[in-house]
C-alpha cells in the first residue's frame, strides 16, 4: 500500500477510518520508545533523531512524577520540569515525530493527586495547545490495577472528567487519552472499561452513547498479550478507539530485553498504535532501545515489519497469500498440539529480492507471482498449481511462521530431483545440513522429512539451498506425535549436579535429597505435562512448584545430546537449572550447553 508522503510539523493526529486508533496524519500507526523528564534531563535531539532510523515516528514522555503530598510545604509544584519538555516538545516537532504527554507515578504507583494532575493540565494544556504533533495522556495509571475505575475508592474516574475538561478547556484541538488502564484481564475487563466510558459519556457529553472523534482509551499490556486483546477488542467493537501506552516483556526463548515483538505483532494485526516500555537513551528504569537484543535482533529475527516513516528499517514485508497472516502451526486442543501445517513454496514471503528471497536471477517470473525473479512452473506433482523451480546454490526463499507451541516439529519438503539445504528459523540452523533424496530428475518427486526444534511465537522461516538442482513444491510442519520420552513414570537428575529433582516442604520443585517419580505425559511438539500425585508442575504464582491440575503448564523435553535433556518451558521458552542463589530451587535462563541445565531422564 502506497503511504501517502508526511509533512513536518506533522498534522494533528486522527482517528483513522475504522475508528480503532490515533493515526499520523499520513495514516500511519504511531509507534515509538518512551523518555522521561521526572527526575532528570530527558533524552536529547541527537538520540530522539536516532529513533527515526530505527522506524519510529512517536515519543511518548512522562513528563512530571506527581508529589503525592502537593500542595502541602515542601511539595514539588507542577511545572518543575518545564524547560524539559519545552525542549522535547520543540526537538519531536522539528524532527516529525508525534509525542504523548503523561504524569508518572514515581513510587506512588496506582494512584493519583487530584490537586497535581488539575493544576499540571492547567499549566500544560495551553502551553503546547497549538503543537500538532503532541497529544495528552492524562495520567498514566491512576488506579491498581484494573476497570472500573467507577468504583475506584480514590474516586480516578471524577478525576478523569474534570481534568479532561480541564485540558478541553485550553486545548480544544489536542487528542486526549483516557484512563490509562495497566490490567485488563479479558473481555470482561473490557465490559468495565465500557461502564467508564458510558459513565464518562454522560457526565462530559451529555449521553451514555456519544461517539468520540478527538478522544481514545490508553491502556497497557501487563495482563499479557491475549487477556489484553481480548478486552480492547470488546471496546473497540463498541465503537472506541485504543491506544496503547506502555508494554514489555521479552521474546520467546530471551532471557534479556523488554520490546516485546510478538504483543506488537498482535497490536499491528489490530491496527492499533502503540508506545512500548524501552527507553530512548541516555537513560531509564527499563531497557534501552538501542541494545541490539533488546529491539533489533527480535525485529529481525521475527520480520516484524512496517512501512517507517523515515528511513528503511524495518525491511517492508509480509506473508504472501493466508490474507495476509503469518503461517501458523496447529494451536492447542484440550492441551495438546497435533495436526499439520501446509504451505506452497511459490508463496513465499513479499518484500522483493534481498528481502523474502536471493538468486541469481534477474529475470522476471513467467507465471504466477510474474514481478519477482524467482523461477516458478505449473507443477507435474499430483496436488497441481506451482512450484519454485531450477533451486540451486546459494538460493533462499523465507516465509513468515508462527508457531503456536515450541518444540518438536516433523518438516517435509516436497521435491524432485537432488541436493541439500540448511533450514534456519530466527537465523539459527535447524537441521545443518540436509540431504535430500535423489529422485532421479526434476520431474520426479518425493518427500524429504527431518526433526526440527522451531521456537515458539513469531518468526522468518529461511530455506537455504547448500548444493544441487531440484524443483520445490511445498513444505509442512506437524507437531512430534510421540515425544522423546516415553509417557509414565521417571526420575530426574540433574547433569551438573548430580541430585535429583524433588519437592520441598511447600511443594516447590528442588534439587537434591531422594530421587522421586514423575509422571510424565505428552501434548504433542516435545512438549508434556509434568505431574505426582495427581497435581501438575506449574510456575503460576510462583516458582516451579506442584498444584491440582489446574495450574498444569508444558514443559519442552529438548535432547540436549549424549542422551540428555533440557528442560524447556513452554511459555517463555526458558531452560530450568538449579539456583544459586535461591538454592534447593529452580531458576531458568537463555538455553546453553551448560551442563546445570541438562538433565537425564530414567
Amino acid at each position: 500500500t502506497e503511504i501517502p508522503p508526511l509533512t513536518i510539523p506533522r498534522g494533528r493526529p486522527q482517528l483513522n477510518a475504522a475508528g480503532t486508533t490515533f493515526v499520523a496524519e499520513n495514516g500511519q500507526l504511531l509507534r515509538g520508545p518512551y523518555t522521561s523528564s521526572e527526575w532528570g534531563d530527558p533524552a536529547p535531539r541527537e538520540e530522539l533523531e536516532n529513533m527515526k532510523d530505527l522506524g519510529f515516528n512517536a515519543v511518548h514522555i512522562y513528563a512530571e512524577c506527581f508529589d503525592i503530598n502537593y500542595p502541602n510545604p515542601g511539595s514539588t509544584a507542577p511545572g518543575y520540569s518545564a524547560s524539559r519538555i519545552d525542549a522535547v516538545v520543540e526537538a519531536t516537532g522539528e524532527l516529525g515525530l508525534y509525542l504523548i504527554i503523561t504524569i508518572g507515578n514515581g513510587a506512588n504507583n496506582g494512584n493519583y493527586n487530584i490537586d497535581y494532575v488539575t493544576d499540571f493540565w492547567e499549566f500544560y494544556a495551553p502551553r503546547y495547545a497549538d503543537e500538532t504533533h503532541v497529544l495528552y495522556e492524562i495520567q498514566n495509571e491512576p488506579v491498581a490495577w484494573s476497570p472500573p475505575y467507577s468504583t475506584a475508592a480514590n474516586g480516578a474516574l471524577d478525576m478523569e472528567i474534570a481534568v479532561y475538561n480541564v485540558i478541553r478547556t485550553h486545548a480544544p484541538d489536542t487528542p486526549v487519552l483516557l484512563f490509562s488502564y495497566s490490567v485488563l484481564w479479558g473481555a470482561g475487563a473490557g465490559d468495565d472499561a465500557l461502564n467508564d466510558i458510558r459513565i464518562f459519556n454522560e457526565a462530559v457529553f451529555g449521553s451514555e452513547d456519544a461517539q468520540w472523534d478527538n478522544l481514545a482509551v490508553a491502556f497497557h499490556g501487563y495482563a499479557g498479550a491475549q487477556n489484553t486483546v481480548d478486552a480492547i477488542s470488546a471496546i473497540m467493537a463498541a465503537g472506541y478507539p485504543t491506544v496503547m501506552t506502555e508494554f514489555h516483556g521479552n521474546m520467546w526463548g530471551a532471557a534479556s530485553g523488554g520490546f516485546d515483538v510478538e504483543f506488537a505483532h498482535r497490536l499491528e494485526q489490530l491496527n492499533v498504535s502503540w508506545l512500548s516500555f524501552v527507553f530512548v537513551p541516555p537513560w531509564g528504569v527499563s531497557d534501552s532501545v538501542t541494545r541490539p537484543d533488546v529491539y533489533l535482533e527480535p525485529m529481525t529475527k521475527t520480520g516484524l515489519s512496517w512501512h517507517p516513516d523515515f528511513g528503511t528499517f524495518p525491511a517492508v514485508r509480509g506473508t504472501h497469500g493466508n490474507g495476509g497472516l503469518p503461517w501458523e502451526t496447529p494451536g492447542y486442543v484440550d492441551g495438546n498440539l497435533s495436526g499439520t501445517l501446509h504451505m506452497e513454496a511459490e508463496d513465499f514471503d513479499d518484500g522483493g529480492k534481498g528481502v523474502a528471497y536471493d538468486n541469481d536471477s534477474t529475470a522476471a517470473g513467467s507465471v504466477y507471482r510474474t514481478s519477482e525473479t524467482v523461477p516458478m512452473e505449473a507443477t507435474s506433482d499430483t496436488d497441481g498449481g506451482y512450484h519454485v523451480a531450477d533451486n540451486t546454490s546459494g538460493d533462499w526463499l523465507e516465509f513468515t511462521l508462527k508457531v503456536a507451541g515450541g518444540g518438536l516439529y516433523d518438516m517435509r519438503l516436497r521435491m524432485a530431483g537432488a541436493g541439500s539445504v540448511r533450514v534456519f528459523s530466527r537465523d539459527e540452523d535447524l537441521t545443518g545440513t540436509w540431504t535430500l533424496p535423489d529422485t532421479g530428475g526434476t520431474g520426479t518427486w518425493s518427500t524429504a522429512g527431518h526433526e526440527v526444534f522451531l521456537p515458539g511465537g513469531l518468526q522468518r522461516l529461511r530455506i537455504l539451498v547448500e548444493d544441487g538442482d531440484f524443483n520445490l513444491n511445498w513444505l509442512e510442519l506437524s507437531p512430534v506425535s510421540t515425544g522423546p520420552i516415553s509417557e509414565g513414570m521417571h526420575q530426574i537428575r540433574n547433569v551438573g549436579s548430580g541430585q535429583y529433582l524433588n519437592l520441598d516442604g511447600s511443594d516447590n520443585v528442588v534439587v537434591g535429597g531422594t530421587a522421586r517419580d514423575w509422571d510424565l505425559q505428552h501434548s504433542g511438539a516435545g512438549q508434556y505435562t509434568v505431574g505426582a500425585d495427581g497435581d501438575f508442575w506449574t510456575t503460576f504464582m510462583g516458582p516451579l512448584h506442584l498444584t491440582p491440575f489446574w495450574g498444569a503448564e508444558q514443559f519442552i523435553m529438548a535432547p540436549a545430546g549424549n542422551g540428555n535433556y533440557r528442560i524447556v518451558h513452554g511459555g517463555n521458552g526458558l531452560c530450568f537449572l538449579p539456583s544459586t542463589t535461591d538454592a534447593p530451587r529452580l531458576t531458568t535462563a537463555m538455553c546453553s550447553d551448560d551442563a546445570n541445565q541438562q538433565w537425564t531422564i530414567n
